[in-house]
């Protein structure tokens, strides 16, 4: 900025100094010419200001006219038949709706709403006689209102009432909510709203331009040329109208009238001696640019480059950041000298408005409109302190979330608007509740709607300000909903279900107690009728950590946190394992191992089970193709299919591609369902099995006589095997019938039998003396990885728990029929070329 500046004055000192120096000549003989328009600009540019202010006054007050007939509770209001209901609980709504649009406009004196016989029903402000239902300047404009013919009108106006002019802006409308009058015959009444607006701020901008000018700038009603400004009262305005000259207080003035307003005049009061003072400053000035020219022009120069134009649009940008930072909220006008000073007014005008309409946006947004009860926004900006404040005093709270459970039910057979007034009759129940029930002042108990049927309210620990808990509130409510609530012409039994948590139990966090909330209402929501749940901090914990886990579990396949591990199963009457069960492992880095019935669960809830199958899919696959390269051709591998994968339509085409991938015999591929998931799902469990026996793979019902399944499903599924649950296999001793009835089931549909968890020799024994085909369990081998399975294959078996009370020699002599003979593992080895 510097450098360029430089360069101007170079390039034009040269080419200017000869003109300057004429004109400085020519100056000094029309100094007084000079001097008197800058007087005039100056004097119009104060003009302006006053228009401005005047007219910005004028505007604010028209906005408010046109907002506050819309306003729904002024409508509210005057729709209402019952003075009694309108004066105890609407008026004081809309006297706080006209408080609010006073904060807004500081200008604002008073607002008064009137009704068709002149009677001011509602009266806001300064100026205003509570105990009279008139007010001389109100019926004064209202006459000339009607005068005029107009339903909108504006006059300046002295108040007899506080003895000062004012400006008052009125409107004449009917209410716009016919559909809350009782009946369509009753006839609209015509209201009229009255604002008064101050000049409070154009006289303190006038006597700040006095300071500053040193004039006396004078306002005078056009009508009777009387002074609106007190202060200016004694003066004989109509003496003064006649001359442009004045001698006052020992001083002689130079007078200039100005039109400001059709109605509004405006005299300035200019001392001779200031005036002899530009001019003998405007001389003195010309004569040093006349005496150094050159210099003076590069000083010019510079500082109309820095002083009016960097300077002030450097103050502007601070100005602009400091509001952009929040750090000032409020920007006084200035006199406008130039164009700069007019954007930074302008600015400062429109940073006022911006945080007028903040204000009433923010009311807008954290309210709901149709209960007036805080939203869900306000609700957790209020959580979020209470936590802090909590936290700080080492304090308690209960979180409410309540739900209408037959709200739809409403809107479908009455309609919404029975609907709308039944949350708003379950929110007037609520809020008497809670005020009854909490009468000390410090305690905050807050309501509000975060959602269309659901309501949220915070209440303090149980002690002596505060006898109602949580529960005992929720069991007043209940009580209370056994009777028929009346909404509309409607007597309705309104239900609900709540969940109730505490703080710090349930959480520290806004996130973890609105969750632990919403988790403890879903539980009461399984119950019909009115019921609540409380939430204590052990199972919070546990959803708490469920959530954890599942968002963990998105990372743990890319990250390789989970492993495949396989269980060995053994023929009992080869004695030899002939396959394999693959089984998931998730090792998490931090958590450590976690069990699959920790992590299942909830891998099946949010659906990320899809993946994981389809990824263990893969890795029995993989892990197949590699013993069938080793040699081991006949070895089976099967998978467990989710109940939520059972209900995938592509999980057949899955398998299929993948046993296609890795050139794999169906045959010796088996997909392990659970019984349990076979009753639920029913026909789609049916659909699903038949089209996974179509790619050729073997189908065994897992956990067999833990789901009630039914003949029927053994008659109509194409089942391979049915595998004896654990639970039945650790009862074989005591109870040996029920395995009995299954060996004799599968035999009945040609079925093979594998049974899980056998853990002692004695279960293995009476397993092969009863036919059962295989077994498993740590009896035999415990889960293992895929090189330690392929060495069990590899290596010599271990006959140790096979071996009974009789020895090798008895066994090889007991009786069989032709062709049977004792297997050993040589039996089963891989030969070259298999």
């Amino acid at each position: 900025m510097k450098k360029i500046t430089t360069k101007l004055v170079i390039m034009l000192l040269p080419i200017a100094l000869l003109p300057l120096l004429m004109f400085g000549f020519y100056s000094l003989s029309t100094v007084h010419q000079l001097v008197s328009e800058k007087i005039e600009l100056q004097n119009q540019s104060l003009k302006e200001a006053i228009q401005s202010n005047i007219k910005s006054t004028l505007e604010a007050g028209k906005a408010q006219l046109e907002f506050l007939p819309q306003a729904q509770i002024l409508n509210r209001y005057l729709s209402m038949v019952s003075n009694e209901e309108k004066n105890q609980y609407i008026a004081p709504m809309v006297q706080l709706l006209f408080h609010q649009a006073m904060m807004s406009n500081k200008n604002i004196q008073q607002i008064v709403l009137t009704n068709q016989l002149d009677y001011e029903e509602i009266q806001v402000g300064d100026g205003i006689n509570p105990f009279s239902q008139r007010t001389d300047s109100n019926q004064t404009f209202l006459k000339k209102m009607k005068a005029q013919g107009e339903n909108e009108y504006n006059q300046l106006i002295k108040s007899t009432e506080t003895n000062q002019y004012v400006y008052k802006q009125g409107i004449t409308f009917q209410h716009h909510n016919p559909e809350l009058l009782i009946s369509d015959t009753t006839k609209q009444e015509k209201y009229s709203l009255i604002i008064t607006s101050t000049l409070k701020s154009l006289s303190e901008f006038i006597k700040q331009q006095e300071e500053q000018l040193n004039y006396k700038i004078v306002l005078y009603q056009n009508e009777d040329q009387t002074s609106i400004e007190p202060r200016y009262s004694p003066l004989d305005l109509k003496k003064l109208l006649g001359t442009d000259k004045l001698r006052l207080d020992g001083l002689q003035y130079q007078i200039s009238d100005y039109l400001v307003t059709p109605k509004i005049s405006m005299l300035i009061l200019i001392p001779e001696q200031i005036v002899q003072a530009q001019i003998s400053d405007t001389q003195t000035t010309l004569l040093v640019l006349i005496a150094a020219s050159a210099l003076m022009l590069s000083i010019l120069t510079n500082w109309l480059a820095n002083r009016l134009i960097a300077s002030p649009i450097n103050d502007l940008s601070k100005l602009i950041h400091q509001v952009t930072d929040q750090k000032i909220h409020h920007i006084p006008l200035v006199a406008p000298h130039n164009e700069i000073s007019e954007l930074r007014n302008q600015f400062a005008i429109m940073v006022s408005r911006l945080e007028a309409s903040q204000t009433e946006l923010e009311h807008s947004i954290y309210i709901d409109p149709l209960t007036g009860l805080y939203n869900r926004s306000a609700f957790i900006n209020f959580l979020q302190k209470k936590v802090f404040t909590a936290k700080q005093e080492n304090g308690s709270f209960f979180i409410t979330q309540l739900k209408l459970h037959n709200l739809s039910g409403i809107n479908n057979t009455f309609g919404s608007k029975i609907g709308d007034k039944a949350l708003q009759a379950i929110s007037k129940i609520l809020s008497d509740l809670i005020k009854k029930a909490h009468h000390d002042k410090n305690s905050l108990c807050t309501l509000a709607r975060i959602g269309s049927d659901e309501f949220c309210f915070v209440l303090p620990s149980h002690d002596k300000f505060n006898p109602v808990s949580a529960p005992q509130l929720c069991e007043q409510l209940a009580r209370r909903l056994k009777r028929p609530v009346l909404v509309g012409d409607y007597e309705l039994r309104l239900k609900f279900s709540a969940g109730i948590v505490s703080y710090p139990e349930a959480g520290s966090r806004v996130e973890d107690l609105l969750q632990s909330a919403n988790q403890a209402r879903h539980q009461a929501s399984r119950y019909s009728g009115n019921y609540w749940y409380l939430l204590d901090g052990v199972i919070a914990a546990r959803l708490r950590e469920d959530k954890w886990l599942e968002s963990e579990l998105g990372s743990a396949i890319a990250q390789q946190q989970l492993r495949v591990v396989f269980q060995p199963q053994y023929s009992l009457k080869k004695q030899l394992a002939i396959g394999a069960e693959v089984l998931l492992r998730w090792h998490h880095p931090e958590y450590g191992s976690i069990p699959p019935d920790r992590f299942i669960p909830i891998a099946e809830h949010s659906a990320q089970i899809l993946d994981i199958d389809l990824w263990v899919l893969e890795q029995a696959c993989r892990c197949q193709a590699k013993l069938q390269a080793s040699g081991f051709d006949r070895f089976h591998l099967a998978v467990n299919a989710s109940a939520t994968e059972l209900s995938n339509p592509h999980y057949p085409q899955q398998v299929a591609k993948l046993l296609d991938k890795y050139h794999l015999d169906p045959t010796y591929f088996g997909i392990e369902i659970t019984e349990t998931a076979l009753v639920e799902l029913d026909d789609v469990a049916r659909d699903m099995v038949i089209t996974l026996k179509k790619v050729g793979v073997e189908i065994a019902l897992d956990d067999f006589g833990t789901g009630y399944t039914s003949l029927n499903h053994l008659v109509a599924l194409p089942l391979d095997m049915l595998k004896i649950d654990r639970t039945y296999t650790a009862q074989l001793e005591d109870n040996p019938k029920l395995v009995d009835s299954i060996l004799q089931l599968a035999e009945a549909f040609g079925l093979r039998v594998i049974a899980e968890g056998v853990e002692t020799k004695e279960q293995l024994h009476h397993l092969m003396a009863k036919g059962c085909d295989q077994a498993q369990g740590y009896l035999l081998s415990r889960p293992i990885t895929e090189d330690a399975l392929m060495n069990l294959l590899c290596g010599t078996p271990d006959p140790t728990p096979w071996q009974s009370e009789f020895s090798d020699t008895n066994l090889a002599a007991l009786p069989r029929s032709s062709g049977q003979h004792i297997v050993t593992s040589a039996d089963y080895r891989p030969t070259s070329g298999t």
